[in-house]
């Protein structure tokens, strides 16, 4: 059909040219819509987590002096960002935290940053600065307890082993039972270092460890209820020192900052003032996995490549992205385990390789393994220190041992300006 000869006013055309018109500006809309939600769009976590609950069954919202420093409406305008208004250099969680007053000076059974959330990991390496005598747990090798003194290793206990924790000269560990498959659990052992006595402080099936001066925290895996094991299916207990009987508590993977603990409830991510029974929620427990802990009075992060840095004196914030370097030539990359000495973060991500940025100056770098063989397919699971040198899970040929890292510049290598070797335990 012709459709010219019927309408010969042309107004089906141009009925069809506004519809055509019509069509264009909805498509240009929606395009300029979707841009600037792109542009401006931040990571929220869900904050229904923060609503307060009236559950009897909650200790940590049961209780009246608990504070909510999260806004369940994030308003970027009250979180300035000190490198401003960049989505992509936010911080990842919106909280109103100003700081908090520390009066207690607390003693660690270990360094806060050699928990691991892979539990298997955590506290293989633990120094005695009194005695300049750092211990670990030869993983993947014997898995007995060492001692590395002025360089070289000796046999400490032939015991296989997790969570070391050193308290008033005695080493506290859980010696494994094999009474599990899929992870390691065992009894609470302590080791005098003085008289060489070993006595057993708990017949339990504990699989994590930690000390300080409150008393000693252990977890235990729940009933499993389904096939899926996660870190909330464990049981939190705290034995105090000289205690036959342990006491059930709500929380999961503490680590401490002086009288006040930072750990994980079915509620979040708590920072709990142990003399004040004050209790402030910090962050979604799903933050959890973006492998929080405590560096002399900062708590830290890390989301996707950045490191975000919270003051818990004042309240200040700072944010590292190794994606800002571009000499690194690495793209996508996304933070795993980290420790820090003398304010140089190391951490490692997919790959066999280091990335380290210096929390003063903010100067990032990369370190690349020297090794021949690269069907061995290497890897770093975890790092951990003694305050003064680099450890870490070191894998190739599937399979994995811990080795001490030492970055070196003397090697040269063309197209790798900085390059680390592996060592043996103590050779």
């Amino acid at each position: 059909m012709n459709l010219k000869k019927q309408q010969p006013n042309n107004e089906g055309a141009n009925d069809m040219k506004r519809i055509k018109y019509l069509l264009v500006l909805i498509l240009i809309t929606t395009l300029l819509c979707s841009c600037n939600k792109t542009e401006t769009s931040v990571n929220e976590p869900d904050y229904s987590a923060f609503t307060r609950k009236q559950n009897a069954e909650s200790d940590i919202y049961g209780d009246a002096n608990i504070k909510n420093n999260t806004d369940e409406t994030p308003n970027t305008t009250s979180n300035p960002n000190p490198q401003g208004h960049d989505p992509e250099k936010e911080w990842p969680l919106e909280l109103d935290f100003t700081g908090i007053a520390s009066n207690k000076e607390v003693k660690l059974g270990n360094i806060n940053i050699n928990r691991k959330i892979e539990y298997q990991y955590s506290y293989l390496v633990c120094y005695d600065a009194d005695n300049d005598t750092t211990y670990y747990i030869n993983y993947g090798n014997d898995n007995y307890i060492y001692e590395l003194k002025d360089g070289k290793s000796s046999l400490l206990i032939d015991m296989e082993a997790i969570c070391l924790q050193l308290w008033n000269n005695e080493l506290y560990f859980l010696a494994n039972n094999h009474k599990n498959q899929d992870m390691i659990t065992g009894d609470i052992y302590c080791y005098n270092l003085s008289d060489k006595k070993l006595r057993l402080i708990l017949e339990t099936d504990a699989n994590f460890l930690y000390i300080d001066s409150y008393g000693i925290y252990f977890t235990q895996l729940k009933p499993p209820q389904s096939g899926f094991i996660d870190t909330l299916k464990f049981t939190g207990y705290i034995l105090d020192f000289g205690a036959d009987t342990p006491q059930k508590v709500d929380y999961i993977q503490p680590v401490a900052y002086n009288e006040y603990l930072l750990y994980v409830s079915n509620e979040g991510i708590v920072l709990h003032n142990r003399e004040t029974d004050e209790k402030i929620l910090i962050a979604p427990k799903e933050y959890y996995y973006n492998h929080m802990s405590i560096y002399d009075q900062y708590l830290i992060l890390t989301y996707e490549s950045k490191i975000c840095m919270l003051d818990l004196l004042n309240g200040d914030r700072k944010i590292f992205d190794f994606n800002d370097d571009k000499d690194l030539k690495n793209k996508g990359i996304y933070l795993m385990d980290y420790i820090i000495i003398d304010d140089v973060f190391y951490c490692i991500s997919f790959g066999p390789v280091i990335y380290t940025c210096n929390l003063s100056t903010g100067e990032l770098d990369i370190y690349s393994p020297l090794f021949g063989d690269i069907k061995s397919n290497p890897g770093i699971q975890a790092l951990f220190t003694d305050g003064k040198s680099i450890y870490a899970i070191w894998q190739e040929y599937g399979h994995s041992r811990l080795v001490e890292i030492c970055l070196t510049s003397e090697i040269q290598v063309i197209g790798l300006e900085n390059l680390f070797e592996i060592k043996e335990m103590g050779k």
